[in-house]
C-alpha cells in the first residue's frame, strides 16, 4: 500500500488517483497531489470534505469521509451537528466543490462521539468508474 500524502499516481493509463494531508492537523496541497497528473482522469481523496471549496482546477472527482453524514439526523430538520465548519453542505452524499467538481461525501461505517446513529444509516459507497465517451 502506498501513502498518498500530497502525491499522486497512476493507478491505470488513463486514471490518476491523489490524497491529501489532513485538513486540520496536516498541510494538504491539493496542486502538488496533481502534478504528473498529465490528461489522465483525476481521483482525489480527501478525509474532510472541507478541502472541497479550496480545490484547484484539473480534480475530476473527489471523495471524501469524516462528517458521518452528521450520524444523528432528525426528520424535517437533518443532522444538528455536522463536523464540518460548512455545516450540513458536505455532511453527505454527492456535493459540488470549487470549480463545479463532483464530490462524494460517505457516511462512512464508523462512528464519532457517542456510539449511535439515528436516521443515518452506515454505508460502503461502490462508484464505478467509467471512461468519457
Amino acid at each position: 500500500m502506498t501513502v498518498l500524502r500530497n502525491a499522486g499516481r497512476a493507478v491505470r493509463a488513463d486514471l490518476w488517483v491523489s490524497g491529501v494531508d489532513d485538513f486540520w492537523n496536516g498541510q494538504p496541497d491539493a496542486a502538488a497531489t496533481l502534478a504528473g497528473a498529465g490528461t489522465r482522469a483525476t481521483l482525489l481523496v480527501s478525509h474532510n470534505p472541507d478541502l472541497l471549496p479550496e480545490l484547484p482546477p484539473g480534480v475530476g472527482l473527489a471523495l471524501s469521509g469524516h462528517t458521518h453524514g452528521g450520524q444523528v439526523r432528525l426528520p424535517l430538520v437533518g443532522a444538528p451537528v455536522v463536523p464540518s465548519r460548512y455545516g450540513q453542505r458536505y455532511a453527505m452524499g454527492w456535493v459540488t466543490g470549487a470549480h463545479g467538481t463532483p464530490g462524494y461525501v460517505s457516511r462512512g461505517l464508523g462512528l464519532s462521539g457517542l456510539p449511535l446513529r439515528n436516521l443515518c444509516e452506515p454505508e460502503i459507497a461502490l462508484l464505478r468508474l467509467v471512461p468519457a465517451s
